[in-house]
């Protein structure tokens, strides 16, 4: 899921071209209440694929927590972390869910 969505983010000629260009269009969907609404939609977008492994409270959260990493990472990218980068990712992934478990967050 992770690994398609910021493929398919990081290399939209329309997305790359507005956010290179006209930024301004786009910022305010991706700060604030307008990041908080693309949460929610990517929450629901990816929540169904996780309900084979969670309940379905705990894949919103989980779809929302995903969500919210893919924009991070895709708006402000870090040499430490490659979403493109399947090990990269995996490492990522798994060092969040062993703190968020202990959390007890799902």
């Amino acid at each position: 899921i992770v690994l398609r969505t910021a493929h398919w983010l990081s290399t939209h000629p329309a997305l790359r071209f507005v956010m290179t260009a006209e930024p301004e269009v786009l910022l305010p969907h991706l700060a604030f209440d307008g990041a908080d609404r693309v949460l929610r939609a990517g929450a629901r977008v990816v929540a169904p694929a996780l309900s084979a492994f969670l309940e379905p409270a705990a894949s919103m959260r989980a779809g929302a927590w995903l969500s919210r990493m893919i924009l991070s990472y895709v708006s402000e990218p870090t040499d430490s972390v490659d979403l493109s980068h399947p090990p990269s990712l995996r490492r990522r992934v798994a060092d969040v869910l062993r703190v968020r478990s202990q959390d007890a967050v799902f």
